[in-house]
């Protein structure tokens, strides 16, 4: 089986950083909801250092400032108050903050309120991408993608990876690269395909630099260069991703 039959699927489900797409040279295309998973926020929200930072959200609480909420939800996830987290989150999502309502579903996905709740992960994923967030569109194609939470759609899948991708998601576009370079739900375009991985591998996506390593170790819509493939593992290899590491 020719090594592009071999992508398969990871996720940066859950986790900000996260469900994705990567190639992998295992024959059977399996999913990896483990792969690469932290915790469940945004890399630009800053960890309180104790417990005795989280301050002030009972005054938010009775004013329903949904951004606050959201905010101190965050400084209790990293405190490791999980319940009281989910509770600021929930709340901040009601009130149609799109953050909150990214974070509560990523939550609910992981099951960290009881049993993984995808239907309503999804539900929260898409109000949060109908506002705007990014983040959220991204998993909304991802949902569609694998069926997780709404029923299996490639052309939806698709759709929303290329939104995600343009307004500048490095997992969009490392993910949408794969479905070209696959024909998943899309015609098959190698060039197109592997411009979009180059692009989220030049910005510093690992995943996307080790897939762009595999293109160039076995020619994938570019020529053999085993020089170019060790560069790439070298460079996701250093941020830890450990299918790189392996390859070196």
């Amino acid at each position: 089986m020719e090594i592009i039959q071999k992508i398969c699927i990871s996720t940066l489900l859950l986790i900000y950083a996260g469900p994705l797409f990567t190639m992998r040279r295992s024959v059977v295309c399996r999913e990896n909801p483990e792969q690469g998973e932290r915790a469940p926020l945004l890399e630009q929200e800053e960890r309180g250092d104790n417990q005795s930072e989280i301050v002030g959200e009972e005054q938010a609480a009775q004013k329903e400032d949904a951004h606050e909420l959201c905010s101190r939800g965050s400084q209790y996830y990293f405190a490791q108050n999980i319940p009281r987290a989910i509770e600021l989150y929930r709340r901040a999502a009601d009130a149609g903050n799109a953050q909150a309502q990214l974070l509560f579903g990523i939550c609910c996905m992981k099951g960290l309120e009881g049993p993984e709740d995808f239907g309503k992960a999804f539900t929260l994923f898409r109000a949060a991408a109908e506002q705007g967030n990014v983040v959220a569109e991204y998993h909304v194609a991802y949902c569609y993608a694998t069926g997780k939470g709404v029923f299996k759609d490639k052309a939806k899948a698709i759709e929303n990876y290329q939104r995600a991708a343009d307004r500048g998601s490095l997992h969009a576009q490392c993910n949408l690269g794969v479905c070209y370079l696959q024909g998943n739900g899309i015609e098959k375009d190698l060039q197109k395909g592997l411009e979009l991985i180059r692009c989220a591998a030049l910005r510093g996506y690992e995943r996307a630099q080790f897939n762009l390593a595999l293109c160039c170790e076995y020619g994938i819509g570019v020529d053999i260069s085993l020089m170019e493939a060790a560069r790439w593992y070298r460079e996701a290899a250093e941020k830890g991703d450990s299918e790189a590491q392996f390859s070196l």
